[in-house]
């Protein structure tokens, strides 16, 4: 892939991280049993994560082994075609814990003088 398409990849996935961020900000776990159209808007923000990560280069995944890039890539699949068994507990977490993670890292990788 072009790097160009790569940076692009990577802003996607860092704005759909931000996205998250902004629409959980001083929220608790309920507001996504609570409102079902926050929840179903975070859910579509981790599934455009998950299909990014598809489209970096092994290389980059390679270099942060410390990221689960296939579990990262699995959970788009379980939301669109398990959506009725992903709980809320996990969508919680990857949320709040696992895309912050993954966001710094993703800034690491836009920083990379190859891709600008």
């Amino acid at each position: 892939m072009p790097d160009k398409r790569i940076r692009h990849v990577i802003a996607d996935m860092l704005r759909a991280i931000d996205h998250v961020e902004q629409a959980l900000a001083g929220r608790d776990q309920s507001a996504l049993s609570d409102d079902p159209i926050l929840r179903a808007a975070i859910e579509r923000f981790i599934e455009i994560v998950s299909e990014g990560s598809r489209h970096l280069p092994e290389t980059m995944k390679q270099a942060h082994p410390d990221i689960p890039w296939r579990r990262v890539a699995d959970i788009g699949n379980h939301l669109r075609h398990r959506y009725w068994a992903v709980e809320e507990d996990i969508v919680w977490g990857v949320a709040t814990v696992r895309l912050p993670e993954l966001r710094e890292v993703l800034l690491q990788l836009a920083d990379d003088p190859d891709l600008r």
